[in-house]
């Protein structure tokens, strides 16, 4: 997705979906991306429905966000990626001031969604470049497929979807059907409102990134309360800002970054040991550090 507009709308925000549109340049304004465009809900939906040949693996090629699940092993790991507040500028890209051109840089608050039914087939993009990528998504025996055109019409959709983003204070009865339906889908009927409760648990710890031990041992977690909220009917992920708040899923790129950044410590550090073990080296090539130790006579 290419957006029509050059410039944001006046009273851009990039928490509110509807700033996105501007109605003076007649277009979605998506960061003058004009080279390398915004991913859409429809082009991901395509990359994971490619029809599967299970007699032939080269058939099977299936897209999946990257979860970078070892991470959380790791020492820098911060269990509050899973559900950040947009307003929270500690992650770059987002935060109340971010430059538009920094936003659009990371992943977009929400989804991408196309409205228009007809592409501009006088320009056309790669997804990318990547091969595979495009053989998935655009082959004709794909029933979710795209075209490779030059789309313009859009909207971005901020409606929660788990895991990638939520909203700070939902209620039970978001999942309540979905937990029902769960049971009947595999033939319990005589299911309890207990059982239902559980299962709404579940959805809640899951939205705010929170593994289902914190309702047993919560010491470790930010979230006071857990059980008791979820009971009351509703729960909250971050208590120090505000239940509308947008919660997005920022581990993939936090973790990426952090990462990078150990490495170039690490081989920083790795340079400065090597330099010390040449030193050393050099000064022992006739006498031992025993000998003469370290002084320069």
């Amino acid at each position: 997705l290419f957006g029509g507009a050059s410039n944001p709308a006046t009273g851009f925000n990039a928490f509110d979906f509807n700033t996105y549109w501007n109605p003076t340049n007649g277009g979605l304004y998506s960061g003058n991306s004009a080279t390398t465009g915004q991913p859409t809900a429809e082009s991901l939906e395509a990359l994971r429905s490619r029809t599967c040949d299970t007699a032939n693996d080269d058939g099977c090629l299936f897209y999946y966000e990257y979860l970078p699940y070892r991470s959380v092993m790791s020492q820098y790991y911060n269990m509050h990626w899973n559900a950040w507040p947009v307003s929270d500028s500690n992650v770059p890209g987002l935060g109340p001031n971010v430059d538009p051109s920094i936003l659009f840089t990371y992943q977009p608050i929400g989804f991408y969604r196309l409205w228009e039914t007809g592409p501009n087939v006088d320009r056309s993009t790669t997804m990318g470049h990547i091969s595979d990528v495009m053989k998935v998504s655009t082959d004709e025996s794909n029933p979710m497929r795209v075209t490779d055109a030059f789309y313009t019409g859009g909207y971005l959709d901020q409606t929660p979807v788990m895991p990638w983003i939520t909203q700070n204070s939902l209620g039970n009865e978001v999942f309540e059907d979905l937990v029902k339906s769960n049971f009947e889908a595999f033939g319990k009927s005589d299911y309890t409102n207990a059982e239902v409760l559980e299962g709404v648990a579940a959805f809640q710890l899951a939205r705010c990134g929170i593994p289902s031990a914190a309702l047993n041992d919560q010491s470790k977690f930010f979230i006071p309360g857990l059980w008791a909220q979820i009971q009351a009917g509703s729960l909250t992920c971050d208590s120090g800002v505000s239940g509308d708040t947008l919660m997005l899923n920022v581990v993939s790129r936090e973790s990426q970054r952090n990462a990078l950044s150990n490495a170039q410590c690490g081989s920083f550090i790795g340079i400065i040991i090597v330099q010390w073990a040449d030193l050393i080296i050099c000064k022992t090539r006739w006498l031992s550090l025993r000998s003469q130790g370290m002084r320069n006579p």
